[in-house]
């Protein structure tokens, strides 16, 4: 072998290897891209969870202190002290509103009028009452804390001006002004032996229950401020995804994030004080706006260590290890072939071999995922997709010219092309970090098929123009079906709710009103935005829950309830059916639905249809004609007593509800047909037939000698009308 063959065969080996490098590293930097991104839809889950779950502890509290809103709307004149109490004693706080201290009322007071004040609330059971302040002793109004219950838990706040430090003042100053529940700045309650951070939620009270429209009103007819101490780290306390090591969550104000609400890691709440977090920086962050009680606020979620542990790259590493090693030995194999070895040639097959297995289990691997992979030159038009790509289209992959991107765009819906150019610009510009795109591509049997398109930019050429683009498609068509689904359900919900004739209601277990259509809202009066959260109780008025607080408390069981109810609207008497449904999920009662159906003109038609009976009773009666009335299925809907008469054989059969098939052959039987003897099943056909011919005028005679005119029509509805005439002694005198 010469040095030129020599130089040959070794640079092709490496060129052979090189390649084989090359399409490992790409499958795995594929396989690597798919699992990160299943990672990041988890932790984006995960955070799009304990933001909810966050929105939704702060709100609850709301809810209790609307309740007492609502006890200060409804009591003429000032609440004292004790029923403050009372009201506060009936609620569970640490299990309906786990991280609130308690519950309080805070007043405006004038400098200049303190004294005589707190004489007033001296003699209203509070003998020691003395006003503390914090950082600004000395202004001309206070907003002393009157009540805070339990005062066990709440030892301190009692008399404080919450006025005289000026993140506290400045939370009551918003939500006296505006009238809207307002959260307060970051703080420390002095309640709390911890020192950790907390917050005061304001809900203002005005005279006359109902919040003024202008600002200088909602001054004017300011009564007071219902409060809530927080403290955050018992709020937030056991967040399910942070519980479990998935997230580290830091909340804080948008314009103050050195001094966080909260702050935890797993079961470890750090002081908000403090910023947690290890040498180490986390792989995924997110952060998300709340905008919620007045304030503005930023939720910002770290992945732990833990959560990162979970992510599997073992296959990435595998695959290209595994490639890594075939590009090896197949370099070698050619090296040996070109040497003209018999030997090294059989095994360049066998390795040959197992590399298109590596390469089958690597496309498996992509297959798995149900995702369609494609690779697009951006400059040449050159493209790449693989077969679950042409089959998400309906295509095999040798059906159509896939190596060119003006396929894809032949097969992509008009209006979502721009769509797709406009999202690929814009990574291209750094904009994005990626390419995303929601789109229809026509099946090969002419429907549109929704596609979830992701991809990113591989590669620039010399001069920084794109290259290579690389990306995944997924078929969401189900998911699209589904949305479109649940749009219809929703309006056809609304459609049937607000045109059902009635009343509809969802109450959840605290009796507190969720769902209403517009005649329930209606009857209460108001609107969602002002019912929305009343209770059940509040709603109907103390009188109507004496009589109906059995029923409610039965569906808050579990047992379904229907009752009548009776009122007199407009001087008429108005009857409705009542049916309260439980909302029964895994043997828990999560609420009830209420249905009202004015029954007035069903009522009022029954009592016709029993006079309209009764005289037509009386008038078959007065003719001394035997009548019976059978309906479309002959079955007896009524007759009077005599036609029984003429029946007496079998008249404890003939009763409404009774065929006329069943009554024929028990007369048979019981022997009072002459003409049936020894033709029994004949006859009973034969009448049959007569009876559903529906127009028939023919004499029988009956056991006794009697003789018995019958005429039946049919009637155009279906019901036939029968008539038996006693010809006895026609018959006889004719003889």
């Amino acid at each position: 072998m010469n040095a030129f063959q020599w130089r040959r065969e070794v640079l092709l080996a490496l060129a052979v290897c090189i390649v084989g490098l090359a399409v490992s590293a790409g499958g795995a930097w594929q396989l690597k891209q798919a699992i990160d991104l299943r990672a990041q839809e988890e932790f984006d889950r995960s955070a799009a969870r304990t933001t909810d779950d966050i929105v939704l502890r702060l709100r609850r509290t709301v809810y209790g202190l609307n309740g007492a809103r609502g006890m200060y709307a409804a009591v003429d004149g000032p609440i004292t002290r004790a029923q403050f109490k009372a009201y506060v004693d009936a609620r569970d706080l640490p299990t309906e509103f786990p991280g609130v201290r308690g519950f309080g009322f805070i007043e405006r007071v004038q400098r200049s009028a303190l004294a005589d004040w707190l004489v007033r609330q001296r003699n209203d059971g509070a003998p020691n009452l003395a006003i503390r302040t914090l950082t600004h002793p000395d202004r001309d109004d206070l907003f002393p804390i009157v009540f805070i219950e339990p005062l066990a838990r709440n030892a301190g706040a009692m008399g404080l001006d919450i006025g005289s430090e000026d993140v506290r003042r400045r939370g009551a100053e918003r939500a006296l002004s505006t009238g809207e529940v307002t959260l307060s700045g970051h703080i420390v309650l002095v309640q709390d032996q911890r020192r950790s951070s907390g917050a005061l939620l304001y809900v203002p009270v005005y005279r006359g229950g109902a919040t003024p429209a202008t600002p200088a009103e909602r001054q004017a007819q300011f009564e007071g401020l219902l409060y809530a101490p927080i403290v955050m780290s018992e709020l937030l306390a056991d967040l399910h995804d942070v519980r479990d090591r998935k997230l580290e969550v830091h909340l804080s104000d948008t314009a103050n994030r050195s001094q966080p609400f909260f702050h935890a890691i797993g079961t470890v709440t750090e002081d908000a004080g403090l910023v947690g977090g290890g040498a180490l920086q986390p792989r995924f962050r997110s952060e998300r706006a709340l905008s919620i009680l007045g304030r503005d606020m930023v939720v910002s979620y770290n992945s732990t260590p833990e959560f990162e542990a979970t992510i599997n790259h073992y296959p990435t590493w595998l695959l290209l290890l595994g490639g890594s090693m075939v590009s090896l030995l197949l370099a070698l194999l050619v090296w040996l072939q070109g040497s003209g070895l018999r030997r090294a040639e059989g095994m360049a097959q066998r390795m040959t071999t197992d590399l298109e297995h590596e390469r089958s289990a690597l496309a498996n691997i992509v297959e798995g995922t149900s995702a369609g992979t494609w690779e697009w030159n951006v400059q040449t038009g050159q493209s790449r997709v693989n077969a679950r790509w042409a089959r998400m289209a309906g295509y095999r992959h040798d059906e159509l010219d896939f190596s060119r991107i003006d396929t894809w765009h032949a097969l992509v819906h008009p209006d979502d092309l721009p769509l797709s150019q406009q999202a690929l610009e814009q990574h291209f510009r750094g904009e994005t970090s990626g390419y995303e795109c929601e789109l229809r591509v026509r099946h090969k049997d002419g429907h549109w098929v929704w596609i979830f398109a992701r991809g990113k930019l591989i590669s620039r050429d010399t001069s920084g123009r794109p290259e290579w683009v690389a990306g995944i498609n997924l078929d969401i068509s189900q998911r699209k079906l589904a949305e479109m689904s649940l749009r219809e359900n929703e309006h056809l919900m609304r459609l049937v709710t607000e045109n059902m004739g009635g009343r509809l209601a969802y109450f959840d277990h605290e009796r507190r009103l969720q769902f209403a259509n517009k005649a329930t809202y209606a009857l209460f009066g108001g609107s969602a935005a002002t019912r929305i959260g009343c209770r059940f109780d509040d709603l109907l008025g103390a009188e109507a829950m004496a009589r109906l607080e059995p029923h409610v408390a039965g569906v808050l069981l579990g047992v379904p309830q229907e009752y009548e109810l009776e009122s007199v609207r407009d001087g008429h008497t108005v009857h409705a059916v009542v049916r309260l449904l439980p909302d029964l999920r895994d043997g828990q009662v999560y609420g009830f639905v209420a249905m009202a159906l004015d029954v007035t003109q069903f009522k009022q038609a029954q009592v016709e249809l029993r006079r309209a009976d009764l005289l037509l009773r009386a008038a078959m009666d007065a003719t001394g004609t035997a009548f019976v009335l059978f309906d479309p299925d002959d079955r007896i809907v009524f007759c009077n007593d005599k036609y029984r008469d003429f029946y007496a054989g079998i008249a404890d059969l003939i009763q409404p509800g009774a065929s006329f098939e069943s009554m024929i052959r028990a007369a048979v039987q019981r022997g009072t047909q002459p003409e049936a003897v020894g033709r029994e099943e004949e006859w009973v056909q034969e009448r049959l037939r007569q009876h559903r011919s529906g127009d028939v005028m023919f004499t029988q005679r009956l056991a006794g000698g009697r003789s018995v005119r019958i005429v039946e029509r049919r009637m155009p509805d279906g019901h036939v009308a029968g008539f038996r005439i006693d010809i006895t002694e026609l018959v006889q005198a004719s003889d």
